[in-house]
């Protein structure tokens, strides 16, 4: 009975995730057309707006190099919101590079491989429902999850399909692919994670937590990290599955865990960020911040970078984590990934506005689209 009970609240649980993430325009407030995503590839800045398409930037200027589609295509948007549809359905995650394509997944169910060079397509492969992942490149394939229950393994170049497997829920985190062991974990809005073989799919373990899990695991040698909407991180050991730790935070845990220096850093929806012990799962430290921290998080040259919901960037020393080293304000909340270089972290937030800030001390170099003179 109580087994029963856990399902049916699961449940309840992603459906209201659903009504969220698909929530149409009441209360007069149209919703964005899809949560912006950022790639950073051999000096360009690969980016899917709120307007629907994806922005090929130079990466040091922010001068746009071309659009794609170039043309507006008929307005639509959430459940026939007004929002526009360029690409016939708004996009969730960042494009992926692969040589001389870039490849982005639209909610339309369709994978778009588009040329670097002009922005043309040049070809599409269709799935059967929603696409919130982010494809993932790795050699000579392409690794795509759909709320269509499947993972698909695509020839980079033709887009044929190699093989596919069937998760059993909806698919919205990544697939992480691990060359080295010859795997590709797979999370679901199921409560599972499973490993497979990269070669051909098939199922090597499966893991099952107490909620859905919307973001890619992390990999730190034998150690396999997720978060969860129960709330939980979770810590597994990769060749096996086999639990080794959890720790519960006090909302959501919407996000990929950033793992550096023996510390595993995660964003919580209870607005926190927490620093675990690696080995044990033990609280470290936690810096609240004024609203839900998602998957936003980025590690580089001794700092932690936080984007938060409540519109603002923090940089925090993970020694010293008290006060932020610098803030940044930006118009709108941050659900997208930060991305970081050597020589600018980049933003994104709801507004459709890309921030390219100097990481030392948060000196704003760009931003686009640029403000309009009056």
């Amino acid at each position: 009975m109580v087994e029963i009970v856990k399902r049916k609240w699961g449940l309840l649980l992603t459906v209201v995730v659903a009504v969220l993430f698909m929530s149409s325009c009441s209360g007069g407030t149209q919703p964005a057309a899809s949560w912006p995503g950022m790639t950073v590839s051999e000096g360009m800045l690969y980016v899917a707006l709120t307007d629907g398409k994806v922005h090929a930037l130079d990466a040091d200027t922010g001068n746009q190099k071309w659009v794609f589609p170039a043309e507006t295509g008929k307005s639509s948007g959430f459940l026939g919101c007004s929002a526009p549809r360029v690409t016939e359905g708004p996009i969730y995650a960042a494009p992926a590079v692969g040589n001389t394509l870039v490849y982005v997944g639209s909610y339309n169910g369709n994978l778009y491989a588009i040329n670097t060079v002009a922005g043309v397509q040049q070809w599409p492969f269709t799935t059967r429902d929603r696409i919130v992942a982010a494809p993932v490149v790795a050699g000579d394939t392409v690794y795509l999850a759909s709320s269509d229950h499947y993972v698909y393994a695509l020839d980079a170049a033709t887009g044929e399909k190699r093989w596919d497997f069937q998760a059993g829920d909806w698919v919205w985190a990544s697939p992480l692919v691990d060359q080295e062991s010859k795997a590709v974990y797979v999370a679901t809005m199921g409560h599972k994670v499973y490993r497979l073989r990269l070669s051909n799919g098939t199922q090597e373990w499966e893991f099952t937590a107490q909620g859905a899990i919307a973001a890619t695991p992390a990999l730190a040698g034998d150690l396999l990290m997720f978060g969860s909407f129960d709330g939980k991180v979770y810590a597994v050991e990769a060749s096996t599955g086999a639990p080794r730790w959890a720790f519960q935070t006090g909302g959501w845990v919407w996000g990929t865990p950033v793992i550096a220096d023996g510390v595993v850093y995660i964003g919580s929806q209870d607005h926190n960020v927490y620093a675990l012990d690696i080995e044990k799962g033990m609280e470290l430290w936690h810096f609240p911040t004024s609203g839900v921290v998602r998957d936003t998080l980025a590690y580089g040259q001794g700092r932690l970078y936080v984007g938060s919901e409540d519109k603002t960037v923090y940089v925090l020393d993970p020694q010293n984590p008290d006060e932020p080293l610098w803030t940044f304000p930006t118009e709108e909340r941050i659900l997208s990934p930060l991305i970081l270089t050597e020589k600018a972290l980049y933003v994104a937030d709801m507004s459709g506005k890309i921030y390219a800030l100097d990481p030392a001390d948060g000196t704003e170099k760009w931003r686009y689209p640029q403000e309009q003179k009056k």
